[in-house]
């Protein structure tokens, strides 16, 4: 539950930005979700790939709810 907010909210964060003319670095988010057998582990990879050409710093914040109790 915890990972699908926090990819929600990633999601959504660079769509909003993307349409205000600023480009994700790499224009795409990578995200693995990790299961044992079939149970999800709530382990995940998130994944920002970068471009070597690009030469402005760019920043991505990521917020977690480490304790599920809905504060980042």
């Amino acid at each position: 539950m915890v990972v699908a907010v926090v990819v929600g909210l990633l999601l959504i964060f660079f769509i909003v930005d993307n349409l205000k003319g600023n480009r994700l670095v790499g224009e795409k988010l990578l995200v693995s979700v990790f299961t044992s057998g079939e149970e999800v582990t709530g382990k995940a990879l998130i994944q920002v790939p970068f471009l070597r050409s690009l030469e402005e710093d760019s920043q991505i914040t990521i917020a977690v709810d480490t304790d599920g109790n809905g504060t980042f």
